[in-house]
């Protein structure tokens, strides 16, 4: 897994279904010291402090913790809590490649079905043109914990393909939504 974090806001992010986070960690401490900044001089915060948001130098959380969204505006950052906790809404899904076959048959041929693309998949919050949170998936899947709203996600393609289209997406109060994204091979 790779993880980038956008405009030093920190995301929560679950890749193929293994637990883990999307963060910027703070620089190790010397021997038996604690760290108190991250080498683009980025504050640490500990447990409850405000992490994250679009600002230069957003505060990142302390190791062990993870940034957790406000659920009305994740884009002004969250409070950091122990990596234990789990989200309980988000998104996830499957990037899909085809046709992979040049020509399509009746009964369709198995061999022949979209199959998982590798790319670059991005979170952004309905009306807003910059990316809060993305992950590079090797295996095509993805999931993002997000806090209920309205989000819109993109798949890097090719040029001129693979052509991905986007994906639109409403996570609810409770729960995971899944939103599979359909990338054109170009294949005819």
């Amino acid at each position: 897994m790779k993880a980038y974090v956008v405009a030093g806001l920190v995301a929560a992010v679950i890749i193929g279904g293994a637990a883990g986070y999307l963060l910027v960690r703070a620089n190790p401490p010397a021997a038996g010291g604690t760290a108190t900044s991250t080498d683009a001089g980025a504050p640490v915060a500990g447990a409850g402090e405000h992490c994250g948001g679009f600002i230069r130098n957003a505060p990142v959380c302390a190791a062990g913790f993870h940034c957790e969204l406000a659920a009305l505006r994740p884009d002004t950052g969250g409070t950091c809590v122990a990596d234990t906790a789990t989200s309980t809404t988000g998104v996830n899904g499957t990037v899909l490649l085809g046709p992979t076959c040049p020509v399509e048959r009746f009964p369709p041929d198995p061999a022949c079905a979209p199959k998982p693309y590798p790319s670059t998949v991005r979170v952004y919050r309905a009306g807003l043109t910059d990316a809060f949170a993305f992950t590079m998936s090797a295996d095509g899947t993805y999931s993002f914990p997000l806090p209920p709203g309205t989000y819109t996600l993109t798949a890097t393609g090719g040029n001129p393909y693979p052509r991905c289209t986007e994906a639109s997406v409403e996570v609810p109060e409770s729960g995971y939504v899944t939103a599979n994204i359909s990338c054109d091979s170009g294949i005819r």
